[in-house]
């Protein structure tokens, strides 16, 4: 069970599990309004954050921001953010972490990801299932195991033992913390309703880059709360 801290979330739990949870972040009417402003489009939209105003806000919400910079610091980008609506009886997503195959290099020590729960997630609707310290020691091997694009992440090809899994329940409007090397899944929606998620994943200055070296130009900018 990862303890809810309110607001705030526990870096010493985040640092020893590589997960912490946080918020709340919104109430019933804020996910509502939420909810009704995205639709509940079945599967995966890639990167929501460039299109529907509401994500946009969300990212940049002083509770949710705040989690991402309680562990990156003052300055925030965000890197990418996916947008999923699993229906009653959907699939569940592959074991995979954050540092898998793709375009660009992430700094873990300078990367976070930060799951927000718009619906209820238990673990028979939907919530992460985690393999605790996973986040610790090497990178763990990745593939394409299943058929990847923009809203879908690159699979682990030598998962945990499946004595391992353990799920981690998200109030509807509170959030998680997790470490880009930790592993996790998300097992097939088994409830009445959809399921909905945002995953957010945020990188300080720096720990972001394209294969040569270079900054990649699809970051985009939090502002700061201050300004």
């Amino acid at each position: 069970m990862v303890r809810i801290v309110r607001h705030g979330a526990d870096l010493d739990r985040y640092a020893r599990a590589g997960v912490a949870g946080f918020g709340p972040w919104a109430g019933p009417g804020e996910l509502g309004r939420l909810l009704a402003a995205i639709g509940l489009r079945r599967g995966a939209v890639a990167d929501p954050h460039r299109e529907l105003p509401g994500v946009a806000a969300v990212a940049a919400d002083p509770v949710v921001a705040g989690a991402a910079r309680s562990v990156l610091g003052a300055d925030l980008d965000i890197e990418s953010s996916r947008l999923i609506a699993v229906p009653p009886g959907g699939a569940g997503g592959p074991q995979h972490s954050a540092l898998g195959s793709g375009a660009v290099e992430l700094d873990p020590r300078g990367t976070v990801t930060v799951w927000l729960a718009l619906t209820h997630a238990t673990a028979r609707t939907w919530c992460p299932h985690i393999a605790p310290d996973s986040h610790r020691g090497a990178r763990p091997p990745s593939g394409r195991a299943q058929p990847r694009g923009p809203a879908r992440p690159a699979a682990v090809l030598d998962p945990p033992a499946p004595s391992r899994w353990r799920p981690v329940p998200v109030a509807a409007g509170h959030g998680l913390l997790i470490d880009p090397r930790l592993v996790r899944r998300t097992p097939p929606n088994r409830g009445p309703a959809p399921a909905v998620a945002l995953a957010i994943r945020y990188t300080a200055p720096g720990a972001c880059t394209l294969r040569d070296g270079t900054v990649p130009a699809h970051l985009v900018p939090v502002p700061s709360p201050y300004q």
